[in-house]
């Protein structure tokens, strides 16, 4: 009951009002995510070496199976079996796949470095966002106090002609009441 008289009198008062920036939806998202990355942090991933091995594994055995009978048939069919060069092309074909493969690791391992460190940089930013804005809210005058200006106003025109005087302009009530919109 008091508050509503005061407010009725006095209005409400000029105040700071802290208002959340996220849905309680968008919240739950953010707070979800800022635990994952916490616990990535944590743990260490896979690298893209590990991940690969099977890939890895698939081009040696394309190598053993289709490069070197290849290899072996050329030279066989040139009459070259028992050289050196035999040696030597097996060889450089060996070097070869594996200079590939490392290759491709490490271009793997930078993109994976390069996606979490995107990653983790994205989340810290939503983190560091702030979640709240602090609105000042302006005093809003009380039913009185809005109604109050404007009675005095007219009160102070109609008080000159209550006591028998005039206004410029104004001859009686009626003219000020046909003045005010009235009839």
């Amino acid at each position: 009951m008091a508050n509503f008289l005061s407010r009725l009198f006095g209005g409400t008062p000029e105040r700071l009002q802290h208002v959340s920036r996220f849905t309680p939806q968008q919240q739950d998202v953010l707070t979800n995510l800022l635990q994952q990355a916490s616990t990535g942090l944590q743990q260490q991933p896979r690298g893209a070496q590990e991940i690969l091995q099977p890939v890895f594994g698939q081009a040696r055995q394309r190598f053993q199976e289709q490069t070197i009978p290849q290899l072996l048939e050329q030279f066989q069919a040139g009459g070259q079996m028992g050289s050196g060069r035999l040696q030597s092309a097996l060889a450089k074909a060996g070097m070869d796949l594996e200079s590939q493969l490392a290759s491709l690791g490490a271009q793997a391992e930078l993109g994976q470095a390069g996606q979490q460190q995107q990653l983790l940089s994205n989340l810290l930013s939503m983190g560091l966002q702030p979640q709240f804005e602090t609105l000042l809210r302006p005093s809003q005058p009380g039913f009185f106090e809005s109604t109050a200006q404007p009675l005095a106003s007219g009160f102070g025109m109609l008080l000159p002609l209550l006591l028998g005087g005039t206004l410029p302009g104004v001859s009686s009530i009626g003219s000020l009441l046909s003045l005010l919109g009235g009839r």
